[in-house]
């Protein structure tokens, strides 16, 4: 998958994703939270209908019993006027004493414990002659106070009942009502009993429409058989549309919430009848808000994510065409295309890596010549290496019984180390050893030209003193910074006698075949160095089985892995313990020991030797 593609997936992953899951989460959260807000006021509210009818029914017996209180024996000791008219007056002051409760009442009545002693017994009536009662019981009845209904005032009626359509008494909800009672005493006398008889259809009434709805909430009650009332048909088939006889009877429980087709249904038992009181609250305008403030906030998300998307995809464009010319060039680069560039006009990341990536590939090409300057310097130096090699002796020398040959342990780079033996005009054999002071080209070159002028000077001038003097003289003219330490000697074959001069070489030895050695010590300033200090040129004589051992510092200076050097005192323990064998064996165990002391170290300067051997003499 290309890179472009991958932005743009990640910022639709990034983006759409947190987005869709936090309208999601909003809109469950305002569910809850509005399914919680409506259960709780629905139950507040069917707890206080439940609250509201047991007050009214306080109330009434409360109102009976101060009714209770009237001077019922004093009326029935009057006529019958008289009894009319007290009668009227106490239903009068009833009304006022009852007030909005009195539509709740069936009936009031009064029924005394005794007939009066002092009042006369009326005449029967023609109608109670005829029904065969007594005058006695005629009179007792008509003693009896009968209120029903609230004199003058039938009450209302049910509104969702036939009564609104035809005019029929609409059915009074089958759940009991006890009838109120009250004692009338005079003293300790019970001269009567007041009862009240409640009606349960308008008390019902009462009750479901003083709940005042807030957001559409529907009051409703349900009897013991599963009939629902409500104050309205409207809100009657809403409740009956909905599964209420169903859930309210499925659980024991006092009070039950439940949800049902978008409704919050609350349910409570009536303790003191076989009514289910419950409130009806439609959510489903809240839900269809919160569904369509969900869709719109989506949708205004989407929008700012559709924005963004137009904005990323020319960006992702820019920045994959940038990337794309960078691939580009580092294959090119890859290729050794070293003049690979990227034009990036950009001061982003992207133009950042682009000035890098020039930058890089200038160094790239800076140094492509330094390694091809380098690689052309490195064959240069093999090849001075390899004619510097030609100009040392490459086989011994042999006359009579003297031998002699060298041998040079190269370093990494051209040195300045030399030696060199050749035979003279007139019979003698010219030794000479020779380190000219730094390395690489400059060294190898003097050197190359000093072994020339020695070779070609001393067979003309035999005074290795003025030699040397003429030497130092010539280097320290043309060659200011460098300088050369050299043993210079001729040994006459005949007389085995050595004159040599020492220009500030290493000590050289002399080693007798009893294993003493003889130092051969410095006898003037290296050549070039402070010129004009003068030589001395010093003879000795050698013996038989005597050996000359001549060597450059790059020998004695060698070091191993832990920086320390090889020095003058194993050189002098290993010459003297190898001074029994021939030439080629002493050189060989010397190179040996020499390689074996340094170990894993390079070596940083050529290490030189060479050895004349005086065997036996005849």
């Amino acid at each position: 998958m290309k890179l472009r593609a991958k932005l743009i997936l990640s910022f639709l992953g990034l983006a759409v994703a947190p987005l869709a899951a936090i309208t999601v989460y909003s809109y469950h959260s305002s569910l809850r939270a509005l399914h919680t807000a409506a259960k709780e006021e629905s139950s507040a509210m069917a707890s206080d209908m439940g609250s509201r009818m047991e007050s009214v029914s306080r109330d009434i017996n409360r109102q009976i019993a101060q009714f209770a209180a009237f001077e019922f024996q004093r009326v029935m000791a009057m006529n019958e006027k008289e009894r009319k008219a007290a009668m009227e007056a106490m239903a009068n002051r009833l009304k006022i004493q009852m007030g909005e409760n009195l539509n709740l009442l069936k009936s009031v009545r009064f029924t005394p414990m005794f007939f009066p002693p002092f009042a006369p017994p009326p005449p029967p009536r023609p109608e109670a002659a005829a029904t065969g009662k007594t005058a006695r019981e005629e009179v007792q009845r008509s003693f009896e106070f009968n209120f029903t209904g609230g004199p003058g005032s039938p009450g209302p009626a049910w509104p969702n009942s036939p009564a609104s359509s035809n005019g029929q008494k609409p059915p009074m909800p089958p759940f009991s009502m006890e009838r109120l009672n009250a004692e009338v005493r005079s003293g300790d006398e019970l001269v009567g009993k007041v009862s009240a008889e409640i009606s349960s259809q308008r008390l019902l009434y009462h009750v479901l429409m003083r709940t005042q709805p807030r957001q559409g909430e529907i009051p409703f009650a349900i009897d013991a058989n599963g009939k629902v009332y409500a104050t309205n048909p409207n809100d009657l088939n809403k409740i009956q549309a909905l599964p209420v006889q169903k859930t309210q009877n499925a659980s024991n429980a006092r009070q039950q919430v439940s949800t049902l087709q978008n409704w919050v249904v609350v349910t409570q038992k009536d303790s003191h009848s076989d009514l289910t009181f419950g409130i009806a609250r439609p959510i489903g305008d809240r839900l269809g808000d919160l569904r369509r403030t969900t869709a719109r906030n989506m949708a205004y998300g989407l929008g700012i994510v559709a924005l963004a998307l137009i904005g990323i995809v020319p960006l992702s464009s820019r920045m994959t065409r940038n990337l794309t010319v960078l691939t580009k060039e580092a294959e090119n680069l890859g290729r050794g295309d070293l003049n690979a560039r990227v034009q990036v006009a950009s001061k982003d990341e992207f133009g950042k890596l682009a000035l890098a990536f020039n930058r890089m590939a200038a160094e790239l090409s800076e140094n492509q010549k330094h390694l091809l300057e380098q690689e052309r310097m490195r064959k240069e130096l093999e090849m001075c290496r390899k004619i510097q090699e030609e100009l040392l002796p490459r086989t011994p020398f042999r006359s009579g019984a003297v031998e002699v040959k060298g041998v040079s342990i190269p370093a990494r780079e051209v040195g300045g180390d030399f030696f060199n033996y050749f035979p003279m005009p007139d019979g003698t054999m010219a030794l000479l050893i020779g380190d000219v002071s730094g390395k690489g080209l400059p060294a190898a070159l003097l050197m190359a030209n000093l072994q020339a002028t020695i070779q070609a000077r001393l067979p003309l001038e035999l005074d290795l003193v003025k030699l040397a003097e003429q030497l130092d003289s010539e280097i320290a003219a043309n060659n200011a910074e460098a300088y050369l330490t050299l043993f210079i000697a001729v040994l006459d074959l005949q007389s085995l006698r050595l004159r040599y001069v020492n220009a500030g070489h290493n000590t050289q030895f002399l080693l007798h075949n009893d294993g003493s050695l003889e130092k051969l010590k410095s006898t003037g300033r290296p050549i070039g160095l402070l010129a004009g200090g003068g030589f001395q040129e010093k003879t000795i004589s050698l013996r038989n089985q005597d050996s000359l051992f001549f060597y450059t510092d790059g020998f004695v200076e060698t070091v191993n892995e832990a920086g320390e050097e090889f020095g003058m005192e194993r050189l002098e323990t290993l010459l003297v313990q190898e001074r029994s064998r021939g030439l080629e064996g002493i050189l060989a165990n010397l190179e040996v020991a020499v390689n074996a002391y340094r170990g894993g170290v390079e070596a940083a300067d050529d290490a030189t030797m060479m050895l004349l051997k005086i065997g036996n003499l005849a």
